[in-house]
């Protein structure tokens, strides 16, 4: 899902692109709250603090292998976690003094908690669903919590809670919000059905559109400016999949799509590297339908029940809910021996050691030269642009060193090789 740079002349010949064949994972089990048996992940951060929901259920921040219960406002009794950012700080939703069943979205913050209001003209409920590392929050507003009847908002401290419309219909719900403050969700349009959108304070709302039928929706925007979503796929029936946009809404498919039952996939998170978790059902062959959670990568999606090692033995998951820039992935689990639901966190295994030797760009020729090794006797090596994860192109195995020269406009900076393997290093760029 990488994008190849448009202006790279590669020297020497392709080997063939792979990250997920052997990529495995190590499981982790993120608890629950003392005396309770059951808890639900959302939001992960590059830290790998996760936060997520109890029982009870109060909002929860997962850490160092520790579970946080983050409370409520004054005076409630209910709070959920949805979104966090590199900080720590998460957002969600509270039950506050004398509230009866209304709840306010609220910010977790250092042991605070604070009250993000509501919009008047949409009704007194509203969740926090996505901050960024500026510590804006989007979500929406609404006569409750779980209707398709409300507005989107973003929300900051200096301005407080604003509305920021909808693609010509009459209600929209933001999900997830960027460093560039690009916000993405679903809003109604002006006919029918409700579309994934892209909106920043400039332009406004775009409509991201659909795989087919009416029914999109943006779960999670990367810092590239992409989404992570669900879409109908016709016009026809009921079924969706999992989408990836970069520019234009690429369909991901579903791991049961022999048949009409298992055909559907929700796509939940996507990192840096364009990698999206979610949820599908593996093939159907008669009985109940098996929920599984996904990673897609490289063009291919992928049950994480397969990819993890003996850590994941007593573990069935469900849901895939968020992954960071380190392919560290948050996950609905059930325990098997127990019967117990809990957060999970699953952590790459990298089986190799990637180095890089040699990194030089020579300004006269527009060259960029790349060096490096791995411990893998059968890995591919790739370059990419740190920066941007743009994919330069592949080194060429020659005796115990993988080799590479590149036609490149500008010098990148600062290189990252990734191996097939799972193992990747990174080095800044010597000029000459």
């Amino acid at each position: 899902m990488n994008r190849v740079h448009p202006l790279v002349l590669l020297f020497l010949l392709a080997a063939s692109i792979s990250m997920a064949d052997a990529q495995t994972y190590t499981l982790t089990d993120l608890g629950t709250l003392p005396g309770q048996t059951v808890s639900h992940p959302a939001g992960i951060n590059n830290q790998a603090q996760v936060t997520g929901t109890s029982v009870t259920p109060h909002a929860l921040l997962f850490e160092n292998g520790l579970v946080q219960d983050l409370g409520t406002l004054p005076g409630g009794s209910i709070s959920t976690g949805v979104g966090i950012n590199d900080l720590g700080q998460v957002v969600g939703d509270s039950q506050y003094q004398n509230s009866g069943s209304i709840r306010h979205a609220v910010l977790f913050s250092d042991g605070t908690r604070t009250d993000l209001g509501f919009l008047p003209q949409s009704g007194n409920y509203s969740r926090g669903n996505g901050i960024n590392n500026l510590s804006e929050v989007v979500g929406h507003s609404g006569p409750s919590l779980d209707t398709s009847n409300t507005r989107a908002f973003i929300w900051d401290a200096s301005n407080g809670m604003r509305d920021i419309g909808t693609l010509g219909g009459q209600f929209a719900k933001a999900f997830s919000i960027n460093d560039s403050s690009l916000v993405t969700g679903t809003a109604q349009a002006s006919g029918f059905g409700f579309h994934a959108f892209l909106w920043d304070a400039l332009n406004g709302m775009q409509d991201l559109g659909t795989i087919g039928g009416d029914v999109s929706s943006g779960n999670f925007i990367n810092a590239n400016g992409h989404v992570a979503g669900t879409s109908t796929i016709n016009g026809i029936d009921s079924r969706e999949h999992a989408f990836l946009y970069d520019g234009v809404m690429l369909d991901l498919g579903a791991i049961g799509s022999n048949n009409f039952l298992s055909d559907r996939s929700f796509g939940y998170g996507v990192n840096i590297h364009d990698e999206v978790v979610g949820s599908t059902y593996r093939p159907y062959e008669g009985g109940s339908l098996v929920q599984i959670a996904f990673v897609y990568r490289d063009g291919q999606m992928f049950d994480l029940e397969t990819l993890v090692d003996a850590s994941g033995a007593d573990y069935r998951l469900y849901t895939a809910t968020g992954i960071n820039d380190a392919g560290q992935i948050a996950v609905d689990a059930i325990r098997i021996s127990t019967g117990q639901l809990h957060a999970v966190l699953l952590t790459p295994n990298s089986v190799d050691t990637v180095a890089i030797t040699a990194a030089t760009y020579t300004t006269a020729r527009q060259s960029l030269a790349v060096q490096a090794t791995t411990t893998s006797d059968t890995a591919t090596l790739n370059v990419y642009i740190t920066s941007t994860d743009t994919l330069i192109g592949p080194l060429t195995r020659r005796g115990d060193k993988f080799r590479g020269k590149f036609r490149l406009p500008t010098n990148p900076g600062n290189i990252t090789v990734k191996s097939s393997a799972g193992g990747s290093a990174t080095a800044d760029v010597t000029v000459r």
